[in-house]
């Protein structure tokens, strides 16, 4: 019994891994059942879900069962928080880092770090310090930091770097990295799960 108990946690553990991995090479999408199947070398689209849900229940993941991958993993495996710095790549969970030097911008202007490279085109690159604009207007083309909320819909959530596009009803968050997809929200979702923390307005390049 001991056995299939620790067997179970090993294949949850992998699944959560793959979720995780995934992930981050797509620029904050989940994966299908499938490539969940496949990566974790199992066949079983049933045992997926089944996992998914002992996931789900134990605080892992959330899932909306009406939409396609809309798996979020809400912490590792060792329980810790997914939480880091503001991403330009995966979605990550925003730092409220305020710097007096920042306010040659705004009066609420703050200071963030960046995690990934999904901006390199516009040469905001993994490690850099971004300067962001709360206060500024937000146009169709601008470098902006958007957040996504939590289930609650009053604490922020992950946020990433992208640029701000009107496509119809909906809205796109374009990486300038084209290895990376764009993030494609409905206007609906967008109104409910998402919210503008403010336009990019200077980068601080690192150097090490």
């Amino acid at each position: 019994m001991a056995q299939m108990v620790k067997k179970r946690r090993n294949v949850r553990e992998r699944i959560l891994s793959v979720i995780i991995n995934y992930t981050e090479k797509h620029d904050g999408r989940s994966p299908t059942y499938r490539e969940i199947g496949d990566e974790a070398g199992i066949d079983s689209l049933g045992h997926i879900a089944y996992h998914l849900k002992s996931l789900e229940e134990k605080g892992y993941i959330q899932r909306d069962g009406k939409k396609s991958r809309s798996i979020k993993v809400l912490k590792y495996w060792d329980g810790s928080s997914m939480t880091s710095p503001v991403a330009a790549g995966p979605k990550r969970t925003i730092m409220n880092v305020i710097e007096k030097d920042v306010q040659l911008f705004a009066n609420k202007a703050f200071l963030l770090p960046v995690e990934g490279n999904s901006m390199v085109g516009d040469s905001i690159f993994d490690g850099d310090l971004i300067i962001v604009d709360p206060e500024k207007q937000i146009e169709d083309g601008d470098i902006v930091v958007a957040t996504h909320l939590n289930v609650a819909g009053s604490e922020l959530g992950a946020a990433t770097v992208k640029r701000f596009y009107h496509v119809g009803k909906s809205i796109r968050l374009q990486p300038s990295n084209p290895e990376m997809e764009p993030i494609s929200i409905d206007g609906k979702d967008w109104d409910r799960e998402w919210k503008l923390q403010g336009k990019v307005r200077a980068v601080i390049h690192q150097f090490y």
